[in-house]
């Protein structure tokens, strides 16, 4: 457990998860997922000697909102748009990998229905939700009072751009929207940034994985381009260029990722006019529009 500042507490993990106390009790940010973080999430908060009141969600995805409804608190608040894939597993994996499943080895980690989160309408006391859409659709960032913004799936850290190559996210071009004019002004204004899977920074050390991850966004969205402009592909094809091009072993979890992610850069290229589907020896594939 990191005390970042006397209210503020960072749980480090995978997502990590921000415990923040004011005035109506305990605010917990992405409590993860898993049974031994559950244990230690209640460990740490029953020492506050506060009422655990707010269990806020960034996004729906299952490594941040397993544990959601396990830990007693009063109320679990989410964007409206995650909710549905929050109450409806299904519908979540559907979402991020493509399949409707409720369990199986290409999933990571089993998915937890979270029957108990409610619309988020108004952020509790000392907390500010900051629209951060891209990774998913109604995806959140909470700042407290300390000048601490977690950021969810935003951003990545260092490692994950390099282990993972292409950076998850639903819709790549509103992601580069978020990081250019939400999260890059937070950042030179020397607000402390937390990504859910990356190291929290500060001023020129956020400016610096901020523009990492544009970097890397940019690059995809350009090599997805640059290959449509040779032959028309498919999108398993194109997962494969871009599985080459940054040197990522294709498995099943990650062709499905980044198929989803695909998908999306070709949404935003459709609908820019730099892209668009054909049949080609019987098969959808993509191509630069003559």
């Amino acid at each position: 457990m990191q005390k970042l500042t006397p209210n503020t507490m960072l749980l480090r993990g995978s997502p990590h998860t921000l415990i923040h106390t004011g005035r109506e009790g305990i605010t917990v940010v992405d409590p993860g997922h898993g049974h031994k973080r559950a244990k230690q999430l209640q460990k740490e908060t029953s020492k506050l000697d506060k009422p655990l009141h707010n269990i806020l969600l960034t996004h729906s995805h299952s490594d941040h909102s397993n544990n959601a409804c396990k830990l007693g608190a009063t109320r679990v608040l989410a964007h409206p748009h995650e909710l549905p894939p929050l109450h409806y597993v299904p519908l979540r994996t559907a979402l991020t990998f493509g399949l409707p499943l409720e369990e199986g080895e290409v999933l990571l980690l089993k998915p937890d229905p979270v029957p108990c989160a409610e619309p988020l309408s108004e952020a509790p006391e000392g907390v500010e939700a900051i629209p951060l859409p891209g990774h998913t659709s109604g995806q959140l960032g909470f700042l407290v009072e300390d000048n601490i913004l977690y950021a969810g799936d935003s951003l990545f850290g260092d490692q994950v751009i390099n282990r993972y190559g292409v950076l998850y996210h639903m819709d790549t071009f509103t992601a580069i929207e978020t990081l250019e004019r939400t999260l890059l002004p937070r950042a030179e204004e020397g607000i402390l940034i937390i990504p859910s899977h990356g190291p929290p920074s500060r001023g020129p050390e956020a400016v610096k994985l901020i523009d990492a991850n544009l970097e890397r966004l940019r690059d995809t969205v350009e090599a997805v381009k640059q290959m449509l402009t040779q032959t028309p592909l498919s999108i398993p094809q194109i997962s494969a260029g871009l599985h080459k091009r940054y040197g990522v072993t294709p498995s099943p979890t990650s062709s499905l990722l980044f198929e989803t992610g695909i998908r999306g850069i070709l949404a935003g290229l459709l609908q820019r006019g730099e892209a668009e589907p054909a049949i080609v020896e019987g098969e959808l594939r993509w191509r630069t529009p003559a």
